[in-house]
């Protein structure tokens, strides 16, 4: 196999990013849209530019914070998964030894991450006891 070279990697990035930045809620879709992140992220306009065209990337010791802020996983973002969250969500449940403790885990997240409603089950387990 051959490794993509820095234009195809800073290309897989820029569609990367842009997808997670339409994901953002107030986010725009079209004009304002690189003022918007860069008020939102902390970078200034030129480097939004530059990220969403492919022009650049940042370092590797800022995509962890990008991603965060960005609600979805730093392997997404690096271009290492194609799920948004699932790749990151699974890293972190595979420390957790009880099966049923992720499956939980995973159904509030599908409920919280992609807007599927939950079973009457995750309702029940997400409301406080009385």
């Amino acid at each position: 196999m051959v490794a993509p070279t820095k234009s195809e990697v800073r290309q897989q990035f820029a569609q990367h990013f842009a997808q997670a930045a339409d994901r953002l809620p107030g986010c725009p879709k079209g004009r304002g849209r690189n003022i918007w992140l860069a008020r939102y992220l902390g970078l200034s306009y030129e480097s939004i530019r530059k990220y969403l065209t492919g022009e650049a990337m940042p370092t590797p010791a800022r995509v962890p914070g990008l991603a965060a802020k960005m609600q979805v996983s730093t392997a997404f973002l690096r271009g290492e998964s194609q799920d948004l969250v699932l790749g990151e969500l699974e890293r972190i449940l595979g420390a957790i030894p009880d099966a049923a403790i992720r499956e939980e885990i995973v159904a509030f997240a599908r409920f919280k991450l992609g807007g599927l409603k939950p079973s009457p089950s995750e309702v029940n387990s997400t409301q406080p006891s009385r």
